[in-house]
């Protein structure tokens, strides 16, 4: 399928307490794989450069200042965005597409959830919860900290890459404490209550410690998007298996380019 004439402006969402630098090599995946758009991941309050802002406890907060970064470079951004998002970044991308439904061309959805679409014993899984919020509260070791993170949120052995490339983004700037139980809050409370305009694609993985698969079920059945399911890779599925994510989200182009007779490039 030929799409150099799709010229998309792809914004990438990451989640609970991490950064956008946290998306590793992924950003330089998802760009050589689509070559003629333009990709970006920026930071939400509380997070990477606005570590030192509040986080707030609602995510509408969260997306009217994503929003407001977009709006700064708007005469070089094409009308519409396609959102990337995980995890609590799925929560903004869900909320700015009901709010802001003419913004948005396309979302693509990775282990995120609903409160209102999935009651809370089936969104999180209570045992990996509970040895985030302790390493969270007791740890003052960075390297412990982002040890128990990474093997919570990942299923691959131990890379000692990723970890050291996580101390080094720890010591340069972190989310505190106060950051990461604020953004729990708003996650908590997260609610989709309008039609969205666009179908989202969802991916999700089957042995995610942290959130029920379930709920990205919920939300596919919800919004009548389509749903994939990774069989081995964890909550951090870009980290797991981000070839995994781009063909996914390639092969969602191409349908909606035959779809549209060819008229169109947009998902």
């Amino acid at each position: 399928m030929e799409l150099k004439n799709c010229h998309r402006h792809w914004l990438l969402l990451r989640g609970l307490g991490r950064d956008k630098r946290h998306w590793g090599k992924f950003v330089d995946q998802f760009q050589q794989a689509l070559p003629y758009d333009s990709v970006t991941a920026i930071d939400t309050l509380g997070n990477g450069e606005f570590s030192q802002n509040k986080s707030p406890l609602a995510i509408a907060d969260y997306t009217d200042h994503c929003r407001e970064q977009v709006l700064k470079k708007r005469q070089e951004l094409p009308q519409q965005l396609d959102l990337v998002a995980l995890s609590l970044g799925g929560m903004i991308a869900l909320d700015w597409a009901q709010r802001y439904p003419q913004e948005i061309a396309s979302i693509t959805l990775i282990n995120t959830s609903v409160a209102n679409l999935t009651p809370w014993y089936q969104r999180i899984k209570l045992v990996s919860l509970t040895k985030l919020l302790l390493a969270v509260l007791i740890n003052s070791r960075s390297d412990m900290f982002e040890k128990v993170i990474l093997q919570q949120t990942s299923n691959l052995a131990l890379a000692p890459s990723v970890l050291s490339q996580w101390l080094d983004y720890y010591m340069q700037s972190h989310t505190s404490r106060r950051n990461l139980i604020r953004q729990l809050i708003a996650a908590s409370q997260f609610r989709l209550t309008a039609n969205l305009n666009v179908a989202p694609l969802v991916l999700a993985s089957s042995q995610d410690r942290i959130v029920n698969c379930q709920a990205s079920k919920d939300i596919q059945q919800f919004s009548e998007g389509e749903i994939f399911l990774h069989p081995s890779a964890g909550h951090d599925l870009t980290l797991d298996d981000g070839d995994w994510v781009i063909r996914h989200i390639q092969q969602q182009i191409e349908k909606r380019v035959d779809i549209g007779n060819n008229k169109t490039c947009s998902l």
